[in-house]
């Protein structure tokens, strides 16, 4: 069982992307990255602390989950415009940092929903 541990839309949680009044509605891809590390709570600092280059990178909301068997196993699901800024953003030496900072112990497995 998973639990959310942040939601980030400039602090409202975001309307479904399924709702027809959605300006983004069918428009928007969907990434999907899971990764093992060593320390939830230090990692989820460090993703906090990250927060404007998501922003930064068009990113349009961010969620956060843990697995409630094993608290370091760690699912993150970003909201793009196009699958280029978020292969971008995957890319992205900034990323790489503070993922070795955050103490991520595996490489994540990344999946995209359009």
């Amino acid at each position: 069982m998973w639990s959310q541990a942040t939601t980030l839309k400039n602090g409202v949680k975001p309307k479904s992307r399924m709702s027809r009044d959605n300006k983004y509605y069918n428009k928007m891809v969907t990434m999907y990255a899971r990764h093992t590390v060593a320390d939830f709570n230090k990692w989820k600092n460090v993703f906090e602390e990250t927060r404007p280059l998501l922003k930064k990178s068009s990113s349009t909301a961010a969620h956060v989950f843990n697995n409630h068997a094993n608290p370091n196993d760690v699912l993150v699901i970003t909201e793009w415009n196009n699958k280029e800024q978020a292969m971008k953003f995957g890319e992205s030496p900034e990323l790489k940092s503070a993922m070795e900072r955050s103490g991520v112990t595996s490489a994540p497995e990344m999946t995209f929903a359009e």
